[in-house]
Formats: structure tokens, C-alpha cells, sequence
């Protein structure tokens, strides 16, 4: 009986913590937004902290904008020892727009440029709909929803409107198909999926690129934590948490570096299917569940000239998968079967 074949065990590192990578394999050439400037709301924390760490990995210089100052000079410390590039903290709630200008002014006056615009900021929380207070619910719609717009709108008129620009909206997954506890979130990500829409219509012309990037479960943050600890990790969360830590960050960059296709794509189709294909090379491919289990959506600007790139080209997807399919190889290998109804304990 032939042995079976050791999996090296090539997942990125999860942290408990905001703490840069100790290591860092570049998808893209390091130096593929050098000197371009990113704004990231929420970009102290989270995702967001790990968004900006990613950018300025390849070369950009970011501001990253939330509430808490002294959390965000201490994530601007923590980014700029490591990657070398610049890395403004500056105080904003988005829910105020006078406090966005008075950030977008001082972006300017520091970089003189932005050309990159993070909508990250978001507040959730696990909730019954019938414990719900009407003010909860208003809170987030106001964070995750106006704070969207305030911020999109206050840069486009203060730069993109002239300029350009690359806008990414982070949204997730819960209210594709509904999920308990989460009417409040899922209800604010609907209206900035359905806000992404409208203004890669409105801002195309304007050579504004919208989209919206919706990651599901991702370990290491604080909503992940809260779903709680099972005493066994089943192959189908590990696959779903690995693909999504990966899919977020490198679709994002897919998104806002990438040369615009020469045909724009309607800002009402989202991808529905992975951006990892199978191919015969590829026997590790358990094809089956990521059928199943995935659901990375997607957004695409309609302007003709100036839509984002099609992320199922297979060239450019092999390139933003790579490390996404050396973790799915060490959690779900060349199997071909799909994972049982119990063991899809993540799947939103």
C-alpha cells in the first residue's frame, strides 16, 4: 500500500492579535502600487489593518480612519516598521462628514493624491431581531451604510471627481441567504451591495472604478471569535476560513491594480462562482466542495474601457489564488467528495 503524501502546511498565519506578518509571499511584484495612496476606514483593526498591511507590502502608502486615535497610531507604527511605506493615522467617524472632509484634507496635504478608497468601517454585534433595539439597529445602518456613502462621496468630490479613482466596498455574505442573529448587518451590507451598483453607474464616466469585495467567516478577528470554539475544526470551516482570508486580500488587489478590461461589465452581475476553476492538472482540486462551500461575491463597474477585470480569466486567477490553493491542498486533498451535511459548520 503506497504512503500517502505528506501536505506541507503552507496556510498563512493566524494571529489573535493586530500584528503584521512575519512572512510574506507576493502575489503581485512588490513594487505594483508604488507611490499610489489608499484610504482604509476601519483600517486600525481587522481586516482593515490587514488590508493596509497588504497594500503597502506592494509598494503603497496608506491613511488608515477610525474613531480611536491612539489604536490607529499604534497600528500606523506597527505597518510602517514593517513594510518601509508611510502610514497616516488619522481620527474619523464616518457618520460625520465634516470629519471625512477634514481627514481628505489633511490625506492631501500629506501625499497630494488618494487613489485608492477602502469603505472598511463597520459595526456588528450577534442579536435576536426581537431583542433588537430600534436604535441598534440604526447605529449600524449608520456606520456600515451612510458611513459608506459619506465617505465615497466626500473623496469623489474632493478628488476622484477630477482624478479617478478605485473605490472597494467591504461587504460579506450574510444576507445572501439569511442568517440568524445578524438582521442588522446583513441588512446594512444589502443596501451597500445594492449601493455599489448604483454609483459604478454614476462615477463611471468619472473613471471611477466601484466594487464591493464580501468575505465570509475569517479567523483571527473578533467575529470569528464570537461564533464560538468547537472542539473539532472540520475540514469544510477550514476550507471556508483559509479561502476567505486569502480571496478577501488578494481579490482586493485583483480589483484596484489590475489594467481595466477593454469591455465593461454590468454592475448587476456578481460572481456566484469561485474564482478558482478546475483543471486537470490540478489533482488536488476537490472541486465538489468548493463548489459547495465558497461564495467569494463580487461586483463589477459597467463603464465600458473602465470595468474592473474578470476575475474568472484563468491567468489572473491562478496568480490571486496561489496561496489560497496550497491551503485548500493541506485541508481538503484531491478527495473529490463533498462535505457532509453536519460538518458545514461555517458556511453563511
Amino acid at each position: 500500500m503506497a504512503e500517502k503524501p505528506q501536505l506541507v502546511n503552507n496556510s498563512p498565519e493566524d494571529t489573535e492579535t493586530d500584528e503584521c506578518m512575519s512572512t510574506y509571499t507576493h502575489i503581485y511584484s512588490p513594487d505594483l502600487l508604488i507611490d499610489q495612496v489608499a484610504f482604509i476606514t476601519g483600517g486600525g483593526s481587522g481586516i482593515g489593518f490587514r488590508i493596509a498591511e497588504v497594500l503597502m507590502r506592494h509598494g503603497c502608502d496608506t491613511v488608515i480612519a477610525s474613531r480611536n486615535l491612539e489604536k490607529l497610531t499604534e497600528a500606523a507604527k506597527k505597518l510602517s516598521s514593517t513594510t518601509g511605506r508611510r502610514c497616516l493615522p488619522i481620527a474619523v467617524d464616518v457618520r460625520q462628514p465634516e470629519t471625512i472632509s477634514a481627514a481628505m484634507d489633511e490625506t492631501l496635504k500629506t501625499f497630494g493624491r488618494v487613489d485608492i478608497l477602502i469603505n472598511n468601517a463597520a459595526g456588528n454585534f450577534l442579536c435576536p431581531a426581537t431583542s433588537l433595539s430600534f436604535n441598534a439597529f440604526k447605529t449600524v445602518m449608520e456606520i456600515d451604510t451612510m458611513g459608506t456613502f459619506n465617505t465615497s462621496k466626500v473623496v469623489y468630490d474632493k478628488w476622484f471627481k477630477d482624478h479617478g479613482g478605485s473605490i472597494v466596498n467591504i461587504s460579506a455574505t450574510l444576507g445572501y441567504r439569511g442568517q440568524a442573529l445578524q438582521v442588522h448587518a446583513g441588512s446594512a451590507k444589502a443596501a451597500n451591495d445594492a449601493m455599489t451598483r448604483h454609483l459604478a453607474v454614476e462615477w463611471g464616466p468619472s473613471g471611477v472604478r466601484v466594487n464591493t469585495v464580501a468575505p465570509g467567516p475569517i479567523s483571527g478577528t473578533e467575529g470569528y471569535r464570537r461564533l464560538g470554539k468547537t472542539s473539532r475544526v472540520c475540514v469544510c470551516s477550514l476550507t471556508v476560513v483559509s479561502l476567505c482570508l486569502s480571496f478577501s486580500l488578494s481579490l482586493l488587489l485583483f480589483q484596484v491594480v489590475h489594467t481595466p478590461s477593454q469591455q465593461g461589465f454590468s454592475a448587476a452581475s456578481r460572481c456566484r462562482e469561485p474564482a478558482i476553476r478546475p483543471r486537470s492538472h490540478m489533482r488536488f482540486f476537490s472541486w465538489p466542495a468548493v463548489r459547495l462551500h465558497t461564495s467569494p461575491a463580487l461586483y463589477w463597474s459597467p463603464t465600458e474601457g473602465r470595468g474592473s477585470p474578470r476575475p474568472m480569466t484563468w491567468n489572473g486567477c491562478w496568480v490571486l489564488s496561489h496561496l489560497a490553493l496550497q491551503n485548500y491542498e493541506q485541508t481538503a486533498p484531491h478527495t473529490g467528495v463533498p462535505v457532509p451535511e453536519d460538518e458545514r459548520l461555517l458556511v453563511t
